[in-house]
């Protein structure tokens, strides 16, 4: 079974990270509250040696258009999950292992 992490700034309900059902497709989604800076994000690929358009497949992590990003939670590659715990403390946006539970950048670890 594939765990994702959700890294972003989200409406939660009872700690939780809210979703609503997209009309145009159909998708479930979460909320965003105001999307990640942009320009923290690039800073923070590029020094990984990466940008928006070059991330490694083996990071397994997509950057949505709707200002979040979602990653596999183990993923095999120590830069990506060091790149979510980077964004997340410098940014201090929330981290949701499978949406649901709350993580801190300190908890991230790579298998």
């Amino acid at each position: 079974m594939i765990h994702h992490l959700y890294v972003g700034h989200f409406i939660m309900t009872d700690g939780v990270m809210k979703l609503e059902q997209r009309k145009d497709d159909g998708a479930i989604r979460p909320i965003v509250a105001r999307p990640l800076d942009q320009t923290v994000v690039r800073r923070l690929l590029g020094e990984k040696g990466v940008n928006e358009s070059t991330i490694p497949e083996d990071w397994w992590l997509g950057i949505d258009d709707e200002g979040f990003i979602v990653c596999q939670r183990d993923s095999p590659n120590r830069d990506a999950i060091d790149f979510i715990r980077c964004l997340a403390a410098t940014t201090k946006c929330d981290v949701f292992y499978d949406g649901i539970l709350a993580l801190s950048p300190e908890e991230l670890t790579t298998p």
